[in-house]
């Protein structure tokens, strides 16, 4: 895990053009592939989990909420936070021409699919990161 938190900081940090051979890693070897069905890439939920952790989704809950609950709630925005730089990250894919990244397009096409249709807070937060993937890109 640190490996992959110095290459995204890294990423994030200079600009650079990828190569196919790296966004095909980011998919397959660093986790992408690796999620399990009913993680939400995008938020913190999960099947088993299907509570809202956002500030702005909780309002006045978060008034009552214990510091324990806010540590927990915190982590998982986080990791949620993680997984979503990893997806933009991988998103580049879809950059590249040729049957090499038809199969990896294939794949992502069809599990941001998925993510879409299944949750409100995930087609929220896909959008607004790639608000602020294409600022990113533009500076």
């Amino acid at each position: 895990m640190a490996e992959l938190v110095r290459t995204l900081q890294y990423a994030l940090s200079e600009p650079y053009v990828p190569s196919l051979a790296i966004i095909a890693n980011l998919i397959t070897s660093r986790q992408v592939q690796d999620f399990p069905e009913d993680l939400h890439w995008f938020c913190p939920r999960s099947d088993e989990d299907n509570n809202y952790h956002f500030p702005e989704d909780l309002q006045d809950e978060l008034l009552d909420e214990s510091e324990q609950t806010r540590d927990v709630r915190t982590k998982k925005l986080q990791e949620a936070k993680s997984r979503k730089i990893l997806v933009f990250d991988s998103l580049q894919i879809f950059a590249f021409d040729g049957k090499d990244a038809a199969q990896y397009q294939r794949w992502m096409k069809d599990r941001l699919k998925q993510q879409m249709t299944q949750c409100d807070v995930c087609t929220r937060e896909y959008y607004r990161g790639r608000r602020e993937l294409k600022q990113k890109l533009e500076e």
